[in-house]
């Protein structure tokens, strides 16, 4: 995987160059990518973890709503301080707990991923509906009235650079330096070869999914302290998830399972927002935006396939 984390740079590093007319800007450029992308990181590779042991989740965009209009709601009721602490502390469990019923619904019940966690992001949507209208309740405004938290009641978030590079440096320690690792690995490529081997693959499902509750409440918290100046709104998330399961595949994940390599989803989620800024900076229409990703994964896709065929033969 290290050829694709450094393809991967070296893409990025094209692409400011060729958008910026001096090293002062491009360095200015490249800190407002990692602005935009770090708090996200987490996110992504919450996408990943799933991917990569053999299911799919297109949910975490509504639990990565809800965690915020969480903390927001709780903020409002019982005012800041350390109350939002307590909100945020409620928020992650709540969302652990969502992964948690989708662990239930996915490898217990044995329900297609793909359509239990699409029910489940409208469960998450209409949760964060129902906390917006709480918090507008009594309030003769409407819109962002009460949606907003003291940067510095969530303090220790703000130190979102160095947070996302621990959460990096430990998923790489778990994925390549302990048993539990290979065997999330050994899950993706082969279920049945797996179990029979004498891996646990309810405990490997259950930890992956329970890392993704806890990434994504982490990339939540995040992205709201990035974006106090704007507030929180309800739909935040909405639409996320798929930049996330982009940027995994972008980084290496097989969609169908059996790899992952947290620091090429890193730098997959960085070049993602590198592409939308250009194509900003370039007064680019959006839909191109999505136009490139969608050909960037099908490419992705496409070499795999290539590669799996050339090994095969």
């Amino acid at each position: 995987m290290r050829y694709r984390a450094f393809l991967l740079v070296v893409i990025s590093a094209a692409l400011l160059g060729a958008s910026t007319s001096s090293p002062q800007v491009a360095v200015v450029v490249l800190a407002n990518w990692l602005r935009s992308a770090l708090p996200l990181v987490p996110l992504a590779l919450a996408a990943g973890l799933i991917i990569s042991c053999g299911k799919i989740d297109i949910a975490s965009g509504a639990a990565f709503s809800f965690v915020g209009m969480i903390i927001v709601a709780w903020t409002k009721q019982f005012g800041s301080g350390t109350s939002t602490i307590v909100g945020l502390l409620i928020a992650w469990a709540a969302v652990i707990l969502f992964y948690l019923i989708m662990y239930i619904l996915v490898v217990i019940g044995r329900i297609p991923a793909l359509l239990c966690t699409l029910g489940l992001a409208l469960c998450g949507e209409g949760i964060s509906l129902l906390l917006q209208a709480f918090i507008n309740s009594g309030s003769s405004e409407n819109g962002l009235a009460g949606m907003t938290v003291r940067t510095s009641d969530l303090s220790f978030f703000s130190w979102k650079y160095a947070i996302s590079l621990v959460v990096i440096v430990l998923l790489i320690l778990w994925r390549y330096r302990s048993d539990a690792g290979l065997d999330h690995i050994a899950v993706g490529i082969d279920q049945t070869a797996s179990e029979i081997s004498g891996v646990k693959i309810k405990m490997v499902f259950l930890r992956s999914f329970m890392f993704s509750g806890i990434l994504v409440g982490l990339s939540a918290v995040l992205f709201l302290v990035n974006v106090q100046v704007g507030g929180w709104a309800t739909n935040m998330g909405w639409g996320k998830e798929l930049l996330a399961i982009a940027a995994a595949v972008i980084g290496g994940c097989k969609i169908n399972g059996g790899r992952f390599d947290p620091l090429s989803v890193a730098f997959a989620t960085v070049l993602v927002f590198g592409i939308s800024d250009i194509t900003n900076a370039l007064d680019i229409p959006l839909e191109w935006d999505y136009l490139i990703l969608g050909a960037g994964v099908v490419a992705v896709g496409l070499v795999d396939g290539l590669r799996i065929r050339g090994i095969q033969a």
